[in-house]
């Protein structure tokens, strides 16, 4: 298993991000603490306890625009289309661009087989991702939530 190497920076980038969320989607999101497990950050949860929805939140240094896809974790896209068949839970997969504000998101519940797996290789200790297979994304199929410029969305 890869070490941990979330900081207190990364905690609170995604918690800025689970704020906006709540705030757009008129929703409430619970932090799950045991992420490695259910391999999600956050449950949404509705008036009745019931989960309506998983989140997984990245925050890239970069822009929205720099890449034409995004890597995720194949493992990550397995757990998610399973738990979808099971209980009809979505999962989504959100994404804080830092660079220019974008924050922006995709489900991984209905992605249209076969992906593109690539292998990526971790090269140091400072990266949080390990080495292993990843679906590869389009960039067009996200949408964006929201934009650090909007006046009703505060970062």
């Amino acid at each position: 298993m890869t070490p941990r190497n979330e900081t207190p920076e990364d905690l609170k980038n995604e918690r800025q991000v689970a704020d906006v969320l709540e705030k757009v989607w008129k929703c409430k999101l619970r932090k799950i603490t045991e992420d490695r497990l259910y391999l999600a950050d956050f449950a949404v949860i509705d008036n009745d306890g019931q989960v309506i929805a998983f989140i997984e939140v990245r925050c890239r240094s970069c822009s929205s625009n720099t890449y034409k896809t995004l890597f995720v974790p194949l493992q990550k896209v397995t757990w998610a289309t399973s738990v979808f068949t099971a209980s009809a839970v979505p999962y989504f997969y959100v994404v804080n661009f830092l660079k220019d504000g974008v924050i922006a998101y995709r489900p991984l519940t209905h992605l249209e087989a076969p992906l593109r797996v690539t292998w990526v290789e971790r090269h140091t200790e400072v990266e949080t991702h390990p080495s292993g297979p990843v679906a590869e994304l389009s960039m067009q199929d996200f949408k964006i939530v929201a934009r650090r410029e909007e006046a009703d969305v505060v970062f």
